[in-house]
This record gives C-alpha cells, sequence and structure tokens, in this order.
C-alpha cells in the first residue's frame, strides 16, 4: 500500500470572519457605510460583478440605510431585500408575492419557494411572474435587479442567497444576529405524537416507507411512555440498537422522499394549490424529518435532550401528545465569505458557535460622564405605557401607573443632575430617546421642569 501524499491534497483556506466590538455611538454604522462604497468603488474599477451584503436586525433599519447610502454615495446602487410578505413599496396594499399566504405556509411543509415562481425550462411561471404578467409581483421584479451594495434581514443568513444577490464578496452582519438562528421558540414547531403512526405501512421487506412505519412504530412506542419534559433518548437509543443514528438518518431520507407525492407548478391555480397545501399540511414531512434529524443529534449526545421536549394536553376532545422541536440553524455555506460582525455587545462564545475561526477586535471609548443602567430581570416595551383602544380597565390602569412611574424617575434624576453641577447656574439639560408614540404621551401629560 503507497502512501498519499497530502501535500497534494487541496485544502479550502479558512474564510475570514473578523468582529468589532465597540463602544455605542461612536459612528460604527457611518464608518461601515463607507468601507462599502470604497470597496463597491474598487470592485467596479475591475469590473468584478461581486457585491457587499448587509444583514440587519429589521426591516425598518434597511429602509433607513438604504437612504443614507444613496444621500452620501449617489454613484452607487443599494437595494434592500424583501421578502414575499413585506408590503411593496411599488405597489401600495400589495405585498412583494401577491399569493404570499398560500405560499408561506406551502413553503413551511416542505416547497420549494423557486418552484413556485418560476420554472423557465418548462416555460412555467407563476401568473404574477414578471416574465408573463402585465402588472408583475414585486418579488419577481426584484429577482431581476441588481446592486452595488444589499441590505437584507438577519433571517436571510440561514437561508440560501437569494437570486438577485448573485456574488456576494463582502458580508455585514449588523448588531447580533444569533437570536435570529433559533427554531421552535416563536412560534412553536410540534406536531402530535400519534402523526407518527398515522398512514404508515409496516412490516414489509420490498417498500422502504414500510421500513419508516416500523421505525415510526418503535419510537412511538417508547415515546407514548416518556413523561412530559425533555426526552431522555437512552432507552430509545437501546431500542433501535447499534446503528441507530444510521437508522435516523435513513429515516430522514425516507421522510423527505415522500414530499415526490407533491406535485406543484408555479402556474397552478389557487384551488389546485390549497389541494397540495392540504396534503402536505396532512403529510407533516417537514417536521417529520426535522424530529429524525434532532433525533440523532439527541443520540449522539445521550442523555436528557433539549431539542426534544413531550407536553401531554387535555381538552374537550381528549389526551393529546405532542413533540416539540427546538434547534437552531447554521449560516448557509451560500454566504461562506470575508465577514465583518458589529456589535456592541459581542457575544464571542455564542458567535464562534457559528464562526469558529472569528477574531475579534476590541475598540473601547470611554465615556466618563456617562452612566449606563441596564435591566436584566425585565422585558420592557413601550405597550406597557401607551393607552390603548382594546385593553381592559385593569391594563389602563397598569399602564397609567407606569407612565407616573417614569414621571417619578425623570425627578429623581434631575434632582441628581442639579445637586452634582459644580458651576452655579450652569443650564440642566436632560435628553430623554423614546418613540413617537410614547412622545406625544408624555406631551399631554408633561414632562417635569
Amino acid at each position: 500500500m503507497t502512501e498519499m501524499d497530502l501535500s497534494t491534497v487541496p485544502v479550502k483556506p479558512i474564510t475570514p470572519v473578523i468582529g468589532i466590538n465597540s463602544s455605542t455611538g461612536v459612528g460604527k454604522s457611518r464608518e461601515m457605510l463607507h468601507i462599502i462604497a470604497t470597496y463597491s468603488r474598487s470592485l467596479r474599477a475591475q469590473d468584478n460583478k461581486g457585491t457587499a451584503v448587509v444583514f440587519l436586525p429589521t426591516h425598518k433599519l434597511g429602509g433607513e440605510l438604504v437612504e443614507k447610502f444613496n444621500a452620501e454615495y449617489p454613484d452607487l446602487t443599494p437595494r434592500q431585500f424583501l421578502g414575499i410578505t413585506q408590503e411593496d413599496p411599488n405597489q401600495p396594499g400589495e405585498n412583494m408575492c401577491h399569493r404570499d399566504k398560500l405560499v408561506t405556509d406551502l413553503c413551511k411543509d416542505g416547497a420549494s419557494l423557486k418552484e413556485l415562481c418560476a420554472k423557465p425550462r418548462k416555460g412555467q411561471f407563476c401568473p404574477h411572474h414578471v416574465d408573463v404578467a402585465d402588472k408583475p409581483c414585486g418579488y419577481s421584479l426584484q429577482s431581476e435587479q441588481s446592486a452595488d451594495v444589499w441590505f437584507l434581514p438577519q433571517q436571510k443568513l440561514f437561508r440560501a442567497a437569494p437570486r438577485c444577490v448573485r456574488s456576494p464578496a463582502l458580508i455585514f452582519i449588523d448588531e447580533s444576529f444569533w437570536q435570529s438562528s433559533l427554531e421552535g421558540f416563536n412560534p412553536p414547531y410540534r406536531f402530535k405524537l400519534e402523526t407518527l403512526i398515522n398512514g404508515r405501512g409496516t412490516n414489509s421487506r420490498f417498500n422502504p416507507l414500510c421500513e419508516l412505519g416500523d421505525t415510526s412504530l418503535t419510537v412511538y412506542d417508547q415515546l407514548i411512555r416518556e413523561p412530559d419534559g425533555l426526552i431522555n433518548v437512552d432507552e430509545l437509543h437501546a431500542k433501535l440498537g447499534t446503528y441507530a443514528i444510521e437508522i435516523c438518518r435513513e429515516a430522514y431520507r425516507l421522510e423527505m422522499s415522500r414530499l415526490k407525492k407533491v406535485r406543484l407548478r408555479p402556474d397552478m391555480s389557487k384551488q389546485f394549490l390549497n389541494t397540495e397545501l392540504d396534503k402536505l399540511k396532512g403529510m407533516a414531512v417537514m417536521r417529520l424529518a426535522k424530529f429524525w434529524l434532532l433525533l440523532k443529534l439527541a443520540i449522539a449526545k445521550g442523555g436528557m435532550s433539549p431539542y426534544l421536549v413531550k407536553r401531554t394536553v387535555q381538552d374537550n376532545e381528549g389526551t393529546t401528545s405532542w413533540i416539540y422541536l427546538y434547534s437552531k440553524q447554521l449560516i448557509h455555506k451560500s454566504w461562506d465569505k470575508p465577514t465583518v460582525l458589529l456589535d456592541a455587545t459581542m457575544p464571542e462564545e455564542i458567535n464562534r458557535v457559528f464562526y469558529p475561526q472569528l477574531f475579534v477586535e476590541q475598540f473601547q471609548c470611554p465615556m466618563c460622564h456617562t452612566t449606563i443602567t441596564q435591566i436584566l430581570d425585565k422585558t420592557l416595551s413601550k405597550a406597557m405605557m401607551l393607552p390603548g383602544e382594546t385593553a381592559t380597565k385593569r391594563k389602563q390602569a397598569e399602564r397609567k401607573r407606569n407612565i407616573e412611574r417614569l414621571l417619578s424617575l425623570l425627578k429623581v434624576l434631575i434632582s441628581r443632575i442639579k445637586s452634582s453641577v459644580i458651576i452655579e447656574g450652569a443650564p440642566i439639560k436632560l435628553l430623554l430617546i423614546t418613540s413617537k408614540a410614547l412622545e406625544s404621551v408624555l406631551a399631554q401629560v408633561g414632562l417635569p421642569e
């Protein structure tokens, strides 16, 4: 047996990922736009079709940065990517996809957005597609556009790059992104335990889907005995045997093969698409496929699984056992490009789950006259103070008390500032930053002098 010369094996270079951890208010976003503009101009000079991509926590922030970029760098083209459920800015009253609710539901249950939009080689197009419609939807128009820089929501980090973002070359991620990777929390991702065994054959050596039925029955028998809470996979591992991980991998493959039973065409009528949607929902393919993937991970780790939780619900229809699925997504390989993370908090340990090669630079600008108080034990929102027409009397009273507490806090802060002023007679100003809605409420109530 000859030895292999490892020096001839091509090694993929590690993509550089740099984290910038700096104080708030030092101009990270402004500097980011300047770097992007300089980089985009250099690409143009080289006749390079690559684009810069910026991932942001909200669509609103994306729209604001597009306007700012347009104003400061008019020679370059920025665009904001809008998903199918976003409002079309060029067609008031319409969303980017004109049948977005139906398409969203289909994609959740295993359909591909690409095959619902167009199959050009087969000459099949959605009736609202730019190639066949007199008044095309914003989403298909967007797919034909190009830009020097694209602004996308952070959720897109975990999906393949859209068609319009043809050649991402440099990526910026503004603010913490890892929360967008979590699945199963809001809304919950779950299925009824009985779905594992409904409509599946068993005891057949010639039908692969019957093999899936046999495996499902074994898993169901064990899970039905499990108490509510985190599922202990050790006994399940023992029942499936030595090749439990391989069995779960094969079960996932067979589960996904069931999608072939659903025939989707982009030019289908709404009625036919609804029929296929009902079929997909009944099959629950994506939920069961995710279950097998998470079960494989859980068995590899052993013990109580944080990915799988059983909950039993009793109602008028009887007792139902649900399996809840919790997971995180990883960055999609299409975004494997030089990346810069911009974050004032920069949770390095969490970020390295997604980018093991992360190198962090600290840029702290101490503000000796500024005190920052962070509230960790309570989630605050403007809804806690804004009066609502649908709110109960109890809620209205609670919100009124919250306004009074805020005013009392402001009075205390003003008195502290007055007592700490060194130069007598110096003007005292307190800046209160809030939303426009809450600003109008405080103006009516009256702020302390």
